[in-house]
């Protein structure tokens, strides 16, 4: 039986009842994902951007959303170990597109594997930092407001990029941003190739394989995210 154990990031841990823990109940958003002892997923880094939520309530059911289906279940109160029990939880398992964000909620959705696991938690006096610990190594790090790259953010920055598809040379046209670095990723979210330089306007794709590809623009004005075919 899988262990997860609810707290927030912090050295100083203050156990309290649920009931007493008003903390807990908001809407959580994920930052960071570790599965089997591996090395972390960070949200922000997912190609095409997702928000991550988890939403806990004061009944102790909760919801949530990942890449492009949601959850939701409930937990019970356990007074021997001060813990929460989970009871059930459902999600839906609508293919999501993008190779990428199907991986990215199977290992989520891994986190919560059993009814009945056994869930503890702990409350920080000082930051609003949830972690869900299970085990061996499976760990998800959430903030209480939404990241600062997040999907309705990331594409105030307009660009045109061309040709598309592109066989060798893709250029990027924006007018009166500077661009400080151009990231390319697979549609497993893999990154491929990264340049940084201030007043880049072109990348050499030729070596890449043919296929889609999602190109992230970052400017001192924001960033974008962009899909090209290569060819």
């Amino acid at each position: 039986m899988r262990r997860l154990l609810l707290l927030f990031l912090t050295l100083l841990f203050s156990l309290q009842s649920v009931a007493q823990n008003p903390d807990l109940f908001r809407t959580w958003y994920l930052t960071e994902m570790t599965v089997e002892l591996g090395e972390s997923f960070y949200t922000a880094d997912v190609i095409p951007p997702i928000s991550p939520t988890l939403t806990i309530y004061p009944s102790l059911d909760f919801e949530g959303f990942v890449a492009c289906n949601n959850y939701f279940g409930s937990f019970s109160y356990d007074p021997v170990g001060d813990k929460l029990m989970l009871d059930y939880i459902y999600t839906k398992s609508n293919d999501c597109t993008y190779p990428s964000h199907n991986v990215f909620e199977d290992h989520y959705f891994n986190q919560f594997y059993d009814p009945a696991d056994e869930i503890y938690y702990g409350v920080s006096q000082n930051s609003l930092w949830l972690a869900v610990y299970s085990s061996p190594g499976y760990d998800l790090y959430y903030q209480d407001t939404p990241l600062p790259l997040s999907v309705q953010d990331i594409n105030d920055v307009a660009f045109i990029i061309y040709p598309n598809p592109v066989s060798n040379t893709l250029f990027i046209s924006s007018e009166n941003t500077l661009i400080e670095n151009i990231t390319v990723y697979s549609v497993l979210g893999e990154k491929v190739m990264e340049l940084t330089a201030k007043g880049i306007n072109s990348i050499d794709v030729s070596r890449l394989s043919e296929g889609l590809y999602f190109l992230k623009i970052t400017t001192s004005e924001g960033k974008s995210i962009q899909k090209f075919i290569k060819k």
